[in-house]
């Protein structure tokens, strides 16, 4: 199934549904539904829209656009519909960052799916985070484990973000 943008009627994304098993003992670990984001094209009709979109990752604005809401609505669908444990997201670029802000997404709403070996860095990021918080070692970790160098600029422009998009909330989720 095809994800298009209805502010340029241009494709950035595809649903593949895992059709066939071979009978390979690694094809159990294989999700049923891939959602695949494309990157910036910087030829033809989705360059415009695509620049547009570029731009909104920078202010961190991204989850306020027309094409992320038409990607929730439709990862919301597969979840609500397959279970989320048969869905992985994956993107290019522009791709990337609406993957992993849709799972960042999806974890917030409640959807943790345990064996996500990308989220799991995250996991151990906030395990490092308790472990510096019971040592105590002053404020630089609390600011430098908290935030982005994005963040940090956009602050210092007077334009902070009201929460680090660069971390998800799944490592406290799972504890």
């Amino acid at each position: 199934m095809k994800l298009i943008d209805e502010a340029d009627s241009c494709t950035f994304g595809d649903i593949y549904q895992l059709t066939s098993v071979s009978s390979s003992s690694r094809s159990h670990l294989a999700p049923r539904f891939v959602i695949a984001f494309r990157g910036t094209i910087t030829k033809g009709d989705a360059f415009y829209r695509d620049l547009e979109l570029d731009v909104h990752i920078l202010k961190n604005g991204l989850d306020k656009t027309s094409r992320f809401e038409i990607a929730m609505q439709s990862i919301r669908h597969v979840v609500a519909t397959y279970g989320g444990s048969n869905v992985w997201f994956t993107g290019h670029s522009l791709g990337a960052a609406m993957a992993m802000l849709a799972g960042k997404n999806m974890v917030k709403s409640g959807f943790i799916h345990h064996d996500d070996h990308i989220c799991s860095e995250y996991i151990g990021h906030f395990d490092h985070r308790k472990r510096m918080e019971d040592v105590r070692p002053g404020g630089i970790e609390r600011l430098a484990s908290q935030h982005s160098l994005g963040g940090l600029l956009l602050n210092a422009l007077g334009k902070p973000l009201s929460e680090p998009l660069h971390l998800h909330p799944i490592g406290e989720a799972n504890h």
